[in-house]
């Protein structure tokens, strides 16, 4: 592919400031070695180690969380329950919170990818506006603030500046940070091949990429990802791998088709 590729089925104007450079000559061998994603979102916790959206969760966990929930209860409910299991049944209740706290932020993450508004989210988690479902996300998210208007305005700009390269561009980014956010909470993932672990990291990387460096990154992924074995592959990362697929068929410019199979397996 041309080091000036043109992306997406509108072209930029120069001009713009926000545009950004060209896309970053990123090593493969530093990808690999990545210990931390770079993301606009708040970083993944060991708390995602209970598996992705949408997908099996670790039984470990799973199994985990409803023993603590059986036990809190039973103590709760019990007139005999002694002074040591009662704050045993506290300890596992804080556990148990932040297993709650993980699998909501999943929910609303993943709504989100799939279209639904702050409004729907307030009105499902029975809260009064918009606004406190972004807060509730926020604090879940562990972020650093709650206001939700400096998470929002950043969204805002960075839709604005993708959209100077057409609208496949803001699609092509929302199913790479789709696809990313499951691969990151699989506990697995870059155990199942070589090639995941990297295609992983190329993912991370575009997220927050510029507009002109988030297609060639997408199209590298996918070559990853088509590298590894569909037997390897679980179930749920199906859909959203045929999601970036579409994606990237939609951003590959007309001069640039056909492309070669970047995302057929071998």
């Amino acid at each position: 592919m041309p080091h000036r590729h043109r992306v997406g089925p509108g072209s930029p104007p120069r001009s713009r400031s926000q545009a950004g450079s060209a896309a970053p000559q990123t090593s493969r061998t530093d990808l690999v070695g990545t210990e931390g994603d770079p993301d606009p979102r708040p970083p993944h916790r060991a708390d995602d180690a209970a598996g992705p959206t949408g997908g099996v969760a670790a039984p470990t966990d799973d199994a985990t969380a409803l023993a603590d929930h059986a036990a809190v209860l039973a103590a709760a409910s019990s007139v005999a329950a002694d002074r040591p299991e009662l704050l045993a049944a506290l300890r596992r209740l804080v556990a148990l919170k932040r297993h709650l706290d993980t699998a909501e932020r999943r929910l609303i993450e993943a709504s989100r990818d799939r279209g639904a508004s702050w409004a729907q989210l307030a009105d499902a988690l029975g809260l009064a506006s918009r606004q406190a479902a972004e807060q509730r996300w926020l604090r879940l998210s562990g972020g650093r603030t709650r206001d939700p208007g400096p998470v929002r305005r950043a969204r805002r700009s960075q839709r604005s500046v993708d959209l100077a390269y057409g609208e496949a561009i803001v699609d092509l980014r929302a199913a790479v940070t789709a696809v990313h956010r499951l691969l990151a909470r699989d506990p697995d993932w870059d155990e199942r091949h070589p090639r995941a672990r990297l295609a992983r990291a190329t993912l991370a990387l575009a997220v927050a990429a510029d507009p002109r460096a988030v297609f060639a990154l997408a199209v590298q992924a996918g070559a990853d990802l088509g590298a590894v074995p569909p037997e390897r592959l679980p179930a749920w990362v199906a859909a959203p791998l045929d999601r970036l697929r579409r994606a990237i068929a939609t951003a590959t410019p007309p001069s640039a088709r056909p492309t070669p199979g970047h995302l057929e397996s071998d």
